[in-house]
């Protein structure tokens, strides 16, 4: 115990009382504070910086998203090969693209993408295979009879 008694005598001069008490007490309070407050200070500065790397890091994802949709989209729905059924469907998920995660496709994409859903694609040749080769004949025909009649025209002129 007399080493308790010679730090209290050290600390607070031989003499304790409630101003000394208190003084030391708001010393120590006032580092305490102050080191807390340079680390919390620090550790907002830190978050700070990571969230402007996140949301530029962000930006430039969807960037990226919306260049790379754009090929995807218009390679798919721009071919003659891919069947309209599929298209549509390439197209809904292109909408749903743009609209979920707010990636800005370009506009002659968006263009694209109204195209194939709305656009009703028409017929197939095959399903009109029989009225094209009845078109066809009347027009052999008529071009026939517009050849026989400009020749007796010629054989007219001719005599």
């Amino acid at each position: 115990m007399s080493s308790v008694s010679d730090i209290i005598n050290w600390i607070f001069g031989g003499q304790v009382d409630a101003s000394k008490i208190i003084s030391i007490l708001v010393g120590v309070w006032a580092v305490v504070k102050s080191i807390t407050e340079w680390r919390a200070k620090k550790k907002l500065i830190k978050a700070s910086a990571e969230q402007s790397a996140l949301v530029e890091e962000n930006k430039n994802l969807k960037t990226s998203i919306a260049k790379l949709g754009d090929i995807v989209l218009t390679a798919y729905l721009s071919s003659n090969t891919v069947p309209v059924e599929v298209k549509r469907e390439i197209s809904k998920f292109g909408e749903e693209l743009n609209k979920a995660a707010q990636i800005p496709l370009a506009e002659t994409t968006v263009k694209l993408i109204q195209v194939v859903s709305e656009v009703v694609p028409m017929e197939s040749l095959n399903e009109h295979k029989e009225e094209i080769v009845e078109a066809a004949k009347v027009a052999e025909e008529v071009i026939d009879g517009a050849a026989e009649l400009a020749q007796s025209a010629i054989d007219k002129i001719s005599i």
